[in-house]
């Protein structure tokens, strides 16, 4: 099944919190919806499990002996209240 992977999404530490992450998250979301595909990655720490969560992903499976690891997946239309 077709889908949009997001492979890399960080920040430097000196730009954080100024909402760059957010346009730009938010503009994949945008072209995940107009595509119809839904967006995958990965979340390596429960911080940032519970920020892609509030983007409506949801986690799906997780790498073993490491729970805070996780595949998340936001399916298109279904997930979430969209813009954050």
């Amino acid at each position: 099944k077709p889908y949009i992977l997001i492979a890399h999404f960080g920040a430097d530490p000196a730009h954080m919190g100024k909402g760059y992450g957010k346009i730009l998250l938010n503009y994949i979301i945008g072209l995940s919806e107009s595509k119809k595909l839904p967006l995958v990655l990965e979340a390596t720490t429960k911080p940032n499990r519970a920020h892609y969560e509030k983007y409506g992903f949801k986690a799906v499976d997780w790498v073993a002996g490491n729970p805070d690891w996780v595949l998340m997946i936001r399916n298109v239309g279904k997930s979430g209240p969209g813009k954050v």
